[in-house]
């Protein structure tokens, strides 16, 4: 602590300057700020700092929908065949026939054979055997005639020696007539209406058939609100001493620190660019001082 001064509540060691050489450290701390506005600018820039903003947010529900998973199954049509058997009717065909004309025919004669025995002497004790016997001849006579025209076969006219007669039936006689010959004879024919046959019946129609295997669904997912970390603090301000309410400068450095409270410095304090700035001041001072003169005579 310098004699003669106040010790300040956030340094211990506080040269105010004289009133007289208040002007050039106003001029004095102005520079040095703007070249410590500069060196944080730098910094950051070298730093390459590619950490994303941060963004608070509120938490929030996302609902996500599904959609279902689904194939197509085709079906054949279902049939039966059913057998119709013919439908037919009988028709009666009568037969297809004509007529012959027969003239009459006459009776034909009776005719009439004779024996002639061989060699025989005597009376003759054998009836001759018909149409052949090997002891004698029977003699043919075609036309009616002869003994006993009434008796048909073998017969004898008399008894002895008296000879041997035949005689057969002659054709008998035929009336004209007329004689019906058939050419088709009378018949049953059986008519088709309608001819046998299968049908086919279909039971139900083929058809496509979706099937499901997996059903849509609607997700529901929750989300956490999202915060932001300002980073430390900024160390306080220094307040102006009753001498100069806007300057000061301090003992420890041949630098000039300027030091000045203003609203828009307090609501800065707490961001990003203001924890940069703090960083950049601190080490600014120390690798990179700019040397000052103050000049106690103005």
């Amino acid at each position: 602590m310098i004699p003669g001064h106040p010790a300040h509540r956030f340094n211990s060691r506080k040269v105010v300057a004289p009133i007289g050489v208040r002007k050039r450290t106003l001029i004095v701390g102005t520079a040095v700020a703007a070249l410590l506005t500069m060196g944080t600018a730098s910094a950051a820039i070298a730093g390459g700092d590619d950490t994303e903003p941060c963004t608070p947010q509120a938490a929030w529900t996302e609902a996500i929908h599904h959609d279902g998973v689904t194939h197509v199954v085709h079906h054949d049509a279902v049939t039966r065949t059913v057998h119709h058997d013919a439908v037919t009717h009988l028709v009666q065909v009568p037969a297809v026939t004509h007529v012959v004309h027969h003239d009459a025919i006459a009776a034909g004669a009776n005719p009439w054979w004779n024996w002639s025995p061989n060699y025989a002497q005597g009376p003759q004790d054998y009836t001759p055997d018909f149409p052949t016997d090997s002891r004698g001849t029977w003699h043919f006579h075609p036309e009616n005639g002869g003994p006993m025209q009434d008796a048909f076969g073998t017969f004898q006219t008399g008894g002895g020696n008296s000879p041997f007669f035949h005689r057969e039936q002659g054709t008998p006689g035929v009336d004209a007539y007329d004689e019906t010959v058939v050419d088709v004879p009378a018949h049953d024919e059986t008519v088709t209406d309608v001819a046998a046959h299968d049908e086919t019946i279909e039971v139900s129609k083929a058809y496509d058939a979706t099937v499901t295997d997996v059903a849509e669904r609607n997700e529901t997912v929750e989300h956490d609100a999202v915060t932001c970390d300002d980073g430390p603090a900024e160390e306080p301000a220094e307040e102006p001493t009753e001498e100069s309410p806007v300057r000061s400068v301090t003992e420890a450095s041949p630098v000039s620190s300027v030091t000045e409270e203003s609203p828009a410095h307090n609501s800065a304090a707490g961001s990003p660019a203001a924890h940069n700035l703090a960083v950049a001041r601190s080490s600014s001072a120390a690798a990179a001082a700019v040397p000052t003169s103050i000049d106690a005579g103005l």
